[in-house]
C-alpha cells in the first residue's frame, strides 16, 4: 500500500475524495514557527513544541501532545509502504 503524505488536512480530504488508492497521513505542523530544537530526545522535542502550539493554537497541551505522537508514529511507519509519496508544494 502507497503512503501519501500532504501538507494540511484540506488537501488530506481532497486527496482522499480524489479516489487515490493508499493511506493519506496529513502533516499538519509547520516546523518554520516557534522553537524546534535538534539533539534533544523525542519526549523533550514533543513537550516543547506542543507547549509552543497549544499556546499559540488555544489548543489543550494534551491534545498537542497527542497529535504530534500520532503525527510522529505515522511517519515512522513509511518502511511497512510499498511506495511513500510526499505532496508539498
Amino acid at each position: 500500500m502507497t503512503l501519501h503524505i500532504v501538507n494540511g488536512d484540506s488537501t488530506a480530504g481532497t486527496l482522499r475524495l480524489s479516489g487515490i488508492k493508499g493511506a493519506v497521513f496529513s502533516f499538519a505542523h509547520a516546523l518554520i514557527s516557534g522553537p524546534a530544537p535538534g539533539y534533544i530526545d523525542r519526549k523533550t522535542w514533543r513537550e516543547t513544541r506542543a507547549t509552543h502550539l497549544s499556546t499559540l493554537y488555544g489548543i489543550s497541551l494534551a491534545e498537542c501532545k497527542r497529535r504530534l505522537l500520532q503525527q510522529e508514529v505515522a511517519l515512522e511507519s513509511f518502511s511497512q509502504h510499498e511506495e511513500v509519496v510526499m505532496w508539498f508544494e
